[in-house]
């Protein structure tokens, strides 16, 4: 950060810099850490042309953001809130969203996700079958395929447990991939995320879970338990690699519940997102708009980003232009 960022930072100069208004920096890192002097730094001002510089800055609200919660913290300076919002929904995440319909469909895919037969109903063309395919999923020989395997992956509560909280909650992909079993609150039926591991880091957050997806998590912290690479992890749910999920896996996974649901996802923009977009606008038809923006973890005036009229009132309005 440069100087006058470090020794003077003031809600004037936050404006400046998220404005579009050049600030004279003393010193600005350059590729490999060295130092270019006298450089005149000009952010780019918003705009939805061109989606790389919205999010870039994005991030640079973020951080401007921080550097007041410090200096308040520990110095008692002002605080200091952005002029401009930007929501999950510029262009870099823009998503169309799933109807109640789909939604439907894409937790019960998730209930029948790579599930496959129970072993003992099954030809022997067809277990051989399942092998080769549960190998590949498991990562191991086919030779050493068991019937606890087919077992295992009939009853895994993993995919429902994400998909019934990501419905749920609106989950955002770094919210997922920075779970912790520690924020499951399941006696109140809440997943607790902590201010500092939020993705926005304004406050604490409570995400209120349906019953259906409760029991799930209970289902899944059981099965959880028993499973060796979760031994050194406090991550809610990890991929097949042992590592948290990431926009890449969960896009990846999205993809084939689609193909379980047999959801058509052409010419549209469906991405783990669209999960986000879809509860804001059946929340938004249901509530209002604080409502919304407290289960998004987002403020009213982002929910119009997220939220619009559902199909069923549209169709319904249209249904009574004419009496």
């Amino acid at each position: 950060m440069c100087r006058e960022l470090r020794s003077a930072a003031t809600p004037d100069l936050a404006l400046d810099l998220v404005a579009d208004r050049p600030v004279r920096c003393e010193a600005l890192p350059r590729p490999g850490g060295h130092v270019r002097r006298g450089h005149r730094f000009r952010h780019d001002p918003p705009t939805r042309r061109t989606g790389v510089r919205v999010h870039e800055q994005a991030k640079f609200n973020d951080v401007l953001r921080k550097w007041f919660e410090y200096r308040h913290d520990k110095r008692g300076a002002n605080q200091w809130e952005p002029p401009v919002e930007f929501s999950d929904n510029d262009p870099v995440n823009a998503a169309d969203f799933f109807t109640k319909e789909e939604r439907s469909k894409l937790y019960n895919a998730s209930l029948e996700y790579k599930t496959p037969p129970a072993y003992d109903n099954q030809t022997p063309e067809e277990r051989d079958r399942w092998k080769a395919h549960i190998a590949q999923m498991l990562e191991k020989p086919k030779e050493q395929v068991r019937p606890s395997d087919f077992k295992e992956l009939r009853t895994s509560w993993k995919i429902p447990s994400l998909i019934g909280c990501t419905l749920d909650g609106a989950l955002r992909p770094i919210e997922i991939e920075r779970s912790q079993m520690s924020w499951l609150r399941l006696e109140k039926g809440e997943i607790h995320i902590p201010k500092h591991l939020a993705a926005k880091n304004r406050q604490n957050w409570e995400v209120t879970l349906r019953e259906r997806t409760v029991q799930a998590l209970r289902r899944w912290k059981k099965q959880r338990a028993t499973k060796e690479k979760y031994d050194d992890s406090d991550a809610i749910w990890l991929n097949k690699k042992g590592n948290p999920y990431t926009s890449k896996n969960l896009n990846y996974l999205l993809d084939q519940l689609l193909d379980t649901a047999g959801i058509d996802d052409s010419n549209r923009k469906i991405v783990w997102y669209s999960f986000r977009k879809s509860t804001a606008t059946y929340v938004q038809s249901e509530s209002d708009d604080i409502t919304t923006a407290d289960v998004l973890r987002s403020t009213p005036e982002n929910v119009k980003n997220y939220a619009g009229p559902t199909p069923e009132e549209k169709r319904d309005i249209l249904e009574n232009i004419d009496g």
